[in-house]
């Protein structure tokens, strides 16, 4: 027992070996300095519990590689800023299951690329908002079931190039 501290120096390397288990018990905090790297293996489960905030800071590069599953649990909010590119890759299947609304917003486009020829958004209702709707198939085939509503405050051009059939019960 030190009741006035302790130092130990150490000018060249020191090994410690711990046949059984190793117990730090600290009343205030703990402070690791390397001058170099640090490396932290363990043969078994890393559990890190804080009772405060967690804070990491990179100034390089980060990287994580999990052979297993993954899963992150936040009990209030999630916030992510990323300066500048974000690639996110999924090589199967990639489900969102909100219990809310999505909204996404953006400053440039919004660009949606299926790259195996079939694009399907499928909802109870669909509602388009925009200054000019083009409608373009390379097939000049646009197929429109059940109950379609047009409301059109300006002119609407029809143009085509071949034969044009409008059929319908009536026409007002």
């Amino acid at each position: 027992t030190y009741k006035q501290g302790y130092t130990e120096t150490v000018d060249g390397q020191k090994d410690v070996k711990v046949g059984g288990v190793l117990n730090h018990n600290v009343d205030n905090s703990i402070n690791d300095v390397s001058g170099g790297d640090r490396s932290i293996t363990t043969g078994g489960h890393l559990i890190i519990n804080t009772g405060d905030g967690r804070f990491d800071a990179v100034t390089g590069d980060m990287s994580t590689t999990v052979d297993g599953d993954t899963r992150f649990w936040t009990g209030q909010n999630e916030y992510r800023t990323v300066v500048g590119e974000q690639v996110f890759q999924v090589n199967q299947i990639k489900k969102d299951i909100l219990g809310d609304s999505w909204q996404v917003s953006c400053e440039g486009d919004v660009e949606h690329i299926n790259t195996n020829g079939t694009y399907r958004i499928k909802s109870k209702n669909i509602v388009l908002e925009a200054d000019s709707i083009v409608l373009k198939t390379g097939k000049g085939l646009i197929s429109l079931a059940d109950v379609v509503n047009m409301i059109i405050d300006g002119s609407m051009n029809i143009t085509t190039t071949a034969n044009t059939t409008i059929t319908s019960a009536a026409i007002h």
